[in-house]
């Protein structure tokens, strides 16, 4: 997992909001999907499956784009909002409460997947 902001402080709150020395990762496990062809040979793909942040798991719903590469590697992105109370974590604050972050996050990934 890797938090970054203009305020390290905050970050290593994020970091022990999450949990992290305990859950090191944020898990999302795929149950079903469905691909569709979007154009340009990009990909939807309509998934579901169960994520998983600091110990605590909910189902949701995820679009995941994704393009073969001339190289045929296959890079994948996304992109999901998501309520840290909803996982039991705490929004991080630092400078004694003065300066916090709100429930809502946004949470991007990139994968690129190689033979």
């Amino acid at each position: 997992m890797n938090l970054k902001s203009d305020k390290k402080a905050l970050d290593k709150n994020a970091y022990d909001a999450l949990k992290t020395k305990e859950f090191e990762n944020i898990l999302y496990k795929l149950t079903s999907a469905k691909v569709s062809l979007e154009r340009d040979g990009k990909f939807l793909i309509k998934t579901n499956g169960n994520l998983t942040i600091a110990g605590i798991t909910k189902e949701i719903t995820m679009d995941v784009y994704c393009v073969v590469n001339k190289d045929t590697s296959i890079s994948c992105s996304g992109s999901d909002k998501l309520n840290m109370s909803d996982y039991k974590v705490k929004p991080p604050s630092f400078m004694f409460g003065a300066m916090k972050t709100g429930d809502a996050v946004t949470f991007d990934f990139v994968m690129v997947y190689t033979k």
